[in-house]
């Protein structure tokens, strides 16, 4: 799920090598040897579909320093005389309007980079492609574990940072494991999850997780109904960071609890409705 407008920088593979040349180029290393990485560093974005983007935001962060030689010019040209990058574009079923409109971006990148800086750009800012949450706050969450049963979670808060970082949902992963999809009821009447693993014992499963990774998540995600999330409890995650997760451990976090030897519970087991609706979170905020 990444994301990507008609702009050079405008999608997640050229924002980040733009970057990664920027981060080097403060560091102190010298673009030959800045070069040397990135290729090193994005070998899978140079091949591929993804070969345009890597090319331009490199030749574009080469150009803005006075770097850019005529090979990578001439490769840049041939990419946009042959319309490589629009054939992607095509492929990834863009728009008429954003395929045009992007035709005109690139007539207009490579116009610019043609011409020579005379010297390099005194300051170049770092490009960041917000991303909002995901989710919306009450969105019940079913995905497949690898037993083929639906487990489920739910969306009970969200990070909508001021387009300087990307977004993020609070997720409260349950104890379903079950053949039938589940519904709002059999949501409402879910245990929450509680993990268990290293020092970490009766863990209650809350975490965030960004919308930056979530493309790096293989399994697919039904949203199937919607819950009310307490406004008390929305106000306390929106404010209270509780630690990033990658996604997949939505479902290992479960899949470990049901290949291990159940442990003696030392709180409650809280169900989706003693959080929701009675709002008891003071026995869950000192366990993440």
């Amino acid at each position: 799920m990444g994301t990507f407008r008609t702009g050079i920088l405008d999608n997640d593979t050229s924002a980040e090598v733009y970057n990664k040349f920027i981060e080097h180029l403060e560091n102190g290393i010298s673009i030959p040897d800045i070069i040397k990485k990135i290729n090193i560093e994005f070998l899978d974005y140079s091949k591929g579909d993804s070969k345009t983007d890597f090319i331009f935001a490199l030749g574009l962060a080469l150009w803005e320093n006075c770097a850019l030689d005529e090979k990578m010019l001439n490769q840049i040209k041939e990419f946009i005389d042959l319309e490589v990058d629009l054939d992607n574009w095509r492929k990834l079923e863009g728009s008429e309007k954003d395929i045009k409109q992007r035709k005109l971006v690139l007539k207009k990148y490579l116009k610019k980079i043609e011409t020579q800086r005379s010297k390099p750009l005194k300051k170049v800012k770092k490009v960041i492609i917000y991303q909002p949450p995901i989710f919306k706050t009450g969105d019940c969450l079913i995905y497949k574990l690898s037993n083929g049963n639906f487990t489920g979670a739910i969306a009970i808060g969200e990070h909508k940072i001021d387009k300087k970082e990307m977004g993020s949902n609070v997720v409260m992963s349950t104890n379903i494991n079950q053949l039938s999809k589940p519904n709002k009821e059999e949501f409402e009447k879910a245990d929450v999850l509680i993990t268990n693993f290293g020092d970490l014992k009766n863990w209650v499963q809350i975490s965030e997780y960004s919308a930056d990774f979530f493309n790096e998540f293989n399994t697919e995600i039904e949203v199937v109904d919607s819950i009310e999330v307490k406004e008390e409890i929305q106000e306390y995650f929106s404010t209270n960071f509780c630690g990033y997760s990658p996604w997949n451990f939505l479902i290992t976090n479960i899949e470990n609890e049901l290949t291990r030897k159940p442990v003696k519970r030392k709180i409650k087991v809280l169900s989706v409705a003693d959080i929701l609706i009675d709002l008891k979170l003071k026995e869950t905020r000192n366990k993440y």
